[in-house]
């Protein structure tokens, strides 16, 4: 049987007041050096700035537990290990919790991980869509950052408020997360759930996330390793999702490869977009600054969704920018689903790379009325209310159907457009209006 390490027996208070960064470190420690076990936080609140989760450490927060982090910005180092490349981090290295190289290590529990955001948002203008940030240098990039581990388990614990990413997994293996519960505040920008970057053998399962940005990524971001990985072998099912922006997002810029991965009995909630695929131009985004080099483009295939109930303004949004690149965007599955929105349903290809090998079988888009806006890709979402395929290489549309009122100022589109398209096959394709 494992051995269990009190926090408050290394002197944590638990008070909410006094920082227990040192005794929580302390703690791990022991269980480190005694070969592995339990570190238990029980009932109180324990306020803490930056520490190190170590191989064969199981973080235990009994009901009630509460890990606060600090509102002290000068308490979040920047902080760098070999095998990564900081200048390639997204917004910068700091954390609450860092796991480096560790094997065997786990957060479990009914207690809680609170980010404390507040101190990093100007929130003056309490109906702003999106609170400014006050300084994305100072601000913790993640509230959990986990760099090349293997076999971690994260089970039953609640993460909150996180001030950005709730959870960077970067170059991870076997990675187990079940029965989460996430929620960040719906107006904090850039504040992600899950953000599975380069790793292999990722299993998401029973998660609840509530989130202002994205709720699970899947990216290779491409340069941050040493040694670049790819993003493979996701299972992500049975899941409620909901954000103010993207409840699933695969890729952004300077990607690499990202396959192999499964979506299925997700329910995805009153969300701006449910399901994306985006590859832009590094000048449509904040790292035109950037002096990190142009990478050829992410390579993204074999990618399926199964029995996903998509609730968002735009179902599904699969686009590559007319300036973007990518070394392949093929092989994407999507069975059984049933999507409500007010603004099409887009798998945009460009000139020199087309969207290959897309399956439609038994899914239903059912047109309401709401807000109609356009993004940078107009060009392909005003033509058409239900879905627009351009640039796309061999199409299958089965018991595919397209519903409902078309909204406001969409009224004389058709349902489906197809342009610079190849292969089209529609099997029981119907509109009904």
């Amino acid at each position: 049987m494992s051995s269990s390490f009190h926090v408050r027996a290394f002197g944590a208070v638990g008070n909410g007041t006094v920082k227990d960064t040192t005794a929580i470190q302390a703690a791990i420690d022991a269980c480190h050096a005694a070969g592995g076990g339990r570190v238990v936080f029980e009932k109180g609140i324990y306020l803490a700035a930056p520490f190190f989760l170590k191989s064969n450490v199981e973080l235990h927060l009994e009901k009630g537990a509460v890990i606060l982090g600090s509102a002290d910005v000068d308490d979040y180092f920047e902080w760098h290990s070999a095998g990564m490349n900081p200048e390639a981090a997204v917004y910068n290295t700091r954390a609450l919790l860092i796991a480096d190289k560790a094997e065997n290590i786990a957060i479990t529990g009914e207690g809680s991980i609170e980010g404390n955001s507040a101190p990093y948002y100007d929130r003056s203008n309490p109906d702003a869509p999106f609170w400014p940030v006050r300084d994305k240098k100072t601000r913790p990039g993640r509230m959990l950052w986990l760099i090349l581990c293997r076999n971690v388990r994260i089970e039953d614990v609640t993460l909150n408020d996180a001030p950005a990413w709730t959870i960077w997994m970067a170059g991870c293996e076997r990675v187990r997360i079940r029965n989460v519960n996430i929620r960040t505040q719906w107006q904090a920008i850039n504040t992600d759930g899950i953000d599975v970057d380069s790793c292999r053998d990722v299993e998401i399962r029973h998660c609840t996330i509530d989130t202002g940005d994205d709720c699970i990524v899947l990216r290779a971001i491409d340069r941050f390793l040493e040694k670049p990985k790819p993003c493979e072998q996701v299972l992500v099912e049975n899941c409620t999702l909901r954000s103010h922006c993207n409840a699933i997002r695969l890729s952004y810029v300077r990607d690499g490869v990202i396959r192999n991965a499964v979506f299925r009995n997700i329910t995805i909630q009153n969300s701006r977009r449910g399901v994306i695929c985006q590859v832009p131009s590094p000048m449509e985004t904040p790292e035109k600054d950037s002096n990190i080099p142009v990478v050829p483009g992410p390579m993204i295939e074999n990618i399926s969704f199964a029995n996903l109930r998509i609730e968002a303004e735009q179902p599904l949004w699969f686009v590559l920018s007319d300036t973007g690149c990518a070394r392949g965007f093929s092989n994407f599955r999507f069975e059984n689903i049933a999507a409500v929105g007010c603004r099409p349903s887009v798998f945009k290809g460009n000139a020199e790379t087309s969207i290959k090998n897309l399956l439609f079988r038994n899914v239903e888009l059912t047109l309401r009325d709401g807000p109609v806006t356009y993004s940078h890709y107009r060009a392909a979402e005003e033509k058409a209310a239900a879905l627009s395929l351009v640039h796309c290489n061999n199409a299958v549309l089965e018991n595919f159907i397209m519903q409902g009122d078309n909204p406001q100022n969409m009224a004389e589109l058709p349902l489906l457009h197809v342009e610079g398209t190849n292969k089209i096959g529609r099997a029981s394709c119907r509109e009904r209006v």
